[in-house]
């Protein structure tokens, strides 16, 4: 991505993972571009076709050096995973 490290509070991404094409690479441009403190916010919903279950989601965060911050709503349905860097 072109911007700065540590140059965002947050990143925000609603149904994007499945159409990312290397997930691991996107998450450590994520947590690059993440302020320390900073959150990185995953949404998926059952009906985007590309749908991530949270274990895969956290699976990529951590990879990143992101660790776990919460999750909101059902995690079969749609849901909100958030990390921090």
């Amino acid at each position: 991505m072109p911007f700065p490290d540590d140059g965002f509070d947050v990143v925000f991404l609603v149904d994007v993972v499945g159409e990312i094409p290397d997930k691991p690479a996107f998450f450590g441009e994520c947590a690059r571009v993440l302020k320390p403190g900073g959150v990185l916010a995953v949404t998926e919903q059952i009906s985007d076709p590309d749908f991530h279950l949270p274990s895969s989601v956290r699976t990529l965060a951590a990879a990143a050096g992101l660790m776990e911050d919460g999750l909101e709503g059902l995690p079969w349905w749609t849901y909100t995973a958030r990390f921090r860097k």
